[in-house]
């Protein structure tokens, strides 16, 4: 038998006087929850001896143990007389173990300070601790609410069990009051140890949980058969089939449960792996819905070593019931790292994200599998990508409910580590004649737009970064601009500036970057010229204008694009400086005596809602109210002086909104709702107003 308490042990047989010090200090320290406690003079003369031997320290008037072992000790032992003590009172009983809890909480006592005391009172008082802890069940269920503080009882004496020399008999009786506790998660530990121990305790444990069907204990039986399947793999195997056969529900799907999770690793038993998918494939033309899930749960871990069980997983997965859809993400979500590259974790991801209205919901459980892939197996990772897009819900309007949203991990490696790839893939989008990607497209655009310069979190810190860069990251990919034709190029083109309405400096720099392609066009070269000069710089000079600017003193930069970017901001320049000679309308111009009494009606009428909602507001009653400093400088007094003025740092927001949105609105959406659909509809001729006629 282990000794639990070992320095208490020795110091005891050592240092009788010291140990009874000890004792003292422990006992106040249990009491007053502090590390260290306050001693008189005349204390301090008792526990000398003590300090002498380094068993204590001093400091400021308090004392306290030296070591935490020597601590634990004597606070397990204190503890074990408290409970001895009130023995046969059970709520008092359980408060000890209560108190320990929040003792250990407020200084740490150590976490198997309540576990050793039930060791304790089994080894050395012989006391009975699951008839004990029975009884405090018993006394519990007959009370209408649950009592908190019996939950760390309860969980104690489950870490305990696989310490203590218990029949089974007694134990599986104990085990099924705990299952109605708050302890229930803990129990399946101490099944599986006890089993694994050996075949007799596997046996008895399965047949014991098998017989309670109607308890919450019964599902331990799972955990003993598999543990059983260890010592006599084909008997385990036959009478998980003989649970598949039951008509109680638990049982059938337990037994399910088991024969997929079953290891069938040599060549014997792959006859027991065939009559498995046998009665699976049986069970599944049964359409029961009380098995159906656990049925697809076992087919996913058979999967990795069956043909068999993986053509039906994939089957599966084009299921448009959300709770078998749920199960199959679960199942692919959990096999990704090791088994991502097998063909049924291929077909299966695909064929479940190819489902029409595929619930968003599940795309944050897919996005880390779509990741990996996107890290391991890029061209596949664009495929499901592309998938999804298809087939998803534009109609969300929510920011959170866009494809980049969702698939947010997906997108953020994709955008940090294979950009040219992403560049690639959103030129292919609207090169298509599908609109659902050119949504995606201008969607992933609008993502990456919108995060904040400065955002804290790691995984956006890189994109702020390259944000911030001169050159844009998102551009045309060469190669792909390389593979089609003119009229294809025009498509792109419109659809580019029809779509990515916010973020002008992308679609500037994605405009320009379609004239790399080769062999050069110079009808495309006007094209870009027009859009730049006409829509972007018309709706967005400053910002448009600077990053084009900024593009001609780029080293890289190709005399192609100096030669578009000079002829946009000229065609731009000479637009502005015509507008700016206008004679202003004076009928748009109110005296300004009207703006002044406009401006300081408004003003009085914010100050107002102000006040009023300040004095029903609850809130604002709670907050202190400070007044923010403005001004060029601050200065305060101090000491009847005044002190130096102080510079405010000043700051400031600006964002430049489309020009042509308060000019033209309706003009521009028409615009814009033209080139969507550039190429979309080829029997019909569209002028567009902004670059000529061309046929689309």
């Amino acid at each position: 038998m282990v000794d639990l308490t070992l320095y208490w042990q020795q110091i005891q047989q050592n240092h009788a006087g010291v140990h009874v010090a000890l004792q003292w200090v422990a006992a106040v320290i249990y009491e007053q929850t502090e590390q260290t406690v306050a001693i008189s003079e005349v204390d301090k003369v008792k526990l000398s001896e003590a300090l002498e031997l380094g068993f204590l320290t001093s400091e400021d008037g308090k004392v306290g143990f030296s070591k935490s072992e020597v601590r634990q000790d004597y606070l397990v032992r204190h503890a074990v007389d408290l409970a001895l003590a009130v023995w046969n009172e059970i709520e008092d009983f359980v408060n000890v173990f209560y108190d320990i809890y929040r003792h250990n909480i407020r200084i740490n006592f150590g976490s198997k300070v309540g576990l050793f005391v039930l060791l304790v009172l089994k080894q050395e008082y012989n006391k009975d601790i699951v008839s004990h802890v029975t009884k405090v069940f018993k006394q519990e269920n007959t009370k209408t609410e649950r009592c908190r503080v019996r939950g760390t009882l309860y969980e104690l004496f489950c870490e305990a069990l696989p310490e203590l020399d218990l029949k089974l008999e007694t134990l599986v009786d104990a085990l099924e009051l705990i299952s109605q506790t708050s302890a229930e998660y803990k129990i399946y530990s101490v099944v599986e140890n006890l089993a694994a121990r050996s075949q007799e305790n596997a046996d008895f444990l399965y047949s014991q949980f098998v017989a309670r069907f109607e308890s919450p204990i019964v599902g331990q039986a799972y955990h003993a058969l598999l543990k059983f399947a260890n010592f006599n793999f084909k008997i385990a195997h036959s009478r998980a089939l003989i649970l598949t056969q039951s008509e109680v529900p638990v049982l059938c799907r337990m037994g399910i449960a088991a024969l997929g999770e079953f290891k069938y690793g040599n060549d014997k038993q792959s006859v027991l792996l065939q009559n498995t998918l046998d009665r699976f494939n049986y069970l599944k033309t049964t359409f029961n819905p009380d098995i159906e899930l656990v049925l697809l749960r076992a087919y996913g871990n058979l999967a990795p070593i069956s043909n068999e069980a993986a053509t039906i997983l994939i089957e599966f997965a084009s299921s448009k019931d959300p709770a078998v859809q749920k199960q199959v993400a679960s199942i692919l979500f959990l096999k990704h790292n090791e088994l991502y590259n097998h063909y049924w974790q291929k077909e299966a991801l695909l064929n479940l994200v190819q489902v029409i209205l595929f619930p968003s919901e599940l795309l944050q459980t897919l996005d880390f599998c779509i990741e990996f892939y996107a890290k391991n197996d890029l061209a596949f990772a664009f495929q499901v990508i592309e998938s999804i897009a298809l087939c998803w819900d534009y109609s969300r309007t929510s920011r959170d409910a866009t494809l980049p949203k969702m698939l947010n991990s997906t997108f953020m490696e994709l955008f940090n580590n294979h950009i040219d790839a992403l560049n690639a893939a959103i030129t292919h989008w609207f090169a298509s004649s599908y609109s659902s990607l050119h949504i995606a497209g201008s969607n992933v655009i609008d993502y990456f737009y919108s995060i904040t310069l400065g955002e804290s979190r790691e995984e956006v810190q890189e994109v702020s970064s390259k944000k911030t860069s001169r050159n844009r990251v998102f551009l045309l990919n060469k190669k792909v601009l390389d593979t089609l034709d003119e009229q294809t190029l025009v498509w792109v083109l419109y659809r580019l500036a029809g779509y990515i309405t916010t973020d002008a400096h992308s679609l500037a720099a994605m405009l320009l970057s379609a004239i790399k392609r080769e062999p050069p066009s110079p009808d495309i070269a006007r094209l870009i010229v027009n859009l730049l000069s006409e829509y972007v710089l018309y709706n967005y000079p400053r910002e448009a204008g600077d990053y084009l600017k900024s593009r001609m003193e780029d080293s890289d930069v190709t005399a192609e694009e100096q030669n578009v970017i000079r002829e946009a901001l000229s065609c731009s320049d000479a637009y502005f400086e015509a507008r700016e000679k206008l004679p202003r309308l004076k009928e748009l111009e109110p005296p300004s005596q009207r703006t002044y009494l406009l401006r300081l009606a408004k003003w009085k009428q914010q100050n107002a809602m102000m006040e009023e909602a300040e004095r029903y507001s609850v809130f604002a009653n709670i907050c202190s109210k400070v007044s923010l400093k403005y001004g060029r400088s601050y200065f305060y007094e101090r000491d009847g002086n005044f002190t130096e003025p102080s510079k405010l740092a000043s700051f400031s927001f600006e964002c430049e909104l489309p020009q042509g949105e308060f000019i033209d609105p309706i003009g521009q959406d028409y615009l814009r709702r033209q080139w969507r659909n550039a190429g979309l509809h080829k029997t019909k001729n569209v002028t567009d107003e902004t670059a000529g006629e061309v046929n689309v």
